[in-house]
């Protein structure tokens, strides 16, 4: 014996079978992993360490050579950060708010010192932090997957490479 189902009923499976349809048709957005992941994880924490260790540097009593790099960092890294975001918007990737506990008592110990003493450790600090960078952004564009963030490396190294120039000068008391 042959049952049949109300109209209604069937129906009511159409908006199921068409989000299945849908979810089949649509194109797969590709998620990162790997290298391409951790870069992205590390570039932004360090675009989120180097601007706020550049803004308190812009405001201490550093000298002129000093606030001019931190104001160029605040720049670059604010520029670059914003265009990360909008890679990781578009790989559904969320990239960390904040720097690693190690980059903030790094920032920590920088704010205790004053004068010379101050200029020299970050000057240091920024060339250390831009030698692990320019690293991190090689290995990107040597080994990375995502083209996107490739790209983003690519346009980004020169930057680093010219803030390290920056922050070598200012080291040399230059």
């Amino acid at each position: 014996m042959r049952t049949t189902r109300p109209a209604s009923a069937a129906f009511a499976t159409l908006p199921l079978a068409a989000a299945l349809l849908l979810a089949v048709a649509a194109p797969a957005r590709a998620e990162l992993t790997g290298v391409d992941r951790d870069f992205a994880t590390q570039a932004q924490r360090a675009n989120i360490a180097a601007i706020q260790d550049a803004q308190w540097g812009e405001k201490s009593t550093a000298s002129e050579p000093l606030k001019q790099l931190a104001q160029k960092i605040i720049k670059n890294r604010t520029t670059a950060s914003a265009e990360l975001k909008t890679l990781a918007q578009q790989q559904n990737f969320s990239l960390p708010p904040l720097p690693t506990g190690g980059q903030q008592e790094a920032a920590a110990a920088l704010r205790d010192k004053r004068g010379s003493e101050l200029e020299r450790a970050y000057a240091q600090h920024e060339i250390e932090r831009h030698q692990q960078q320019i690293a991190l952004y090689q290995r990107e564009i040597a080994d990375g997957k995502d083209q996107g963030l490739r790209d983003y490396a690519q346009r980004n190294l020169p930057v680093l490479q010219d803030e390290l120039g920056s922050a070598r000068t200012v080291a040399q008391g230059k």
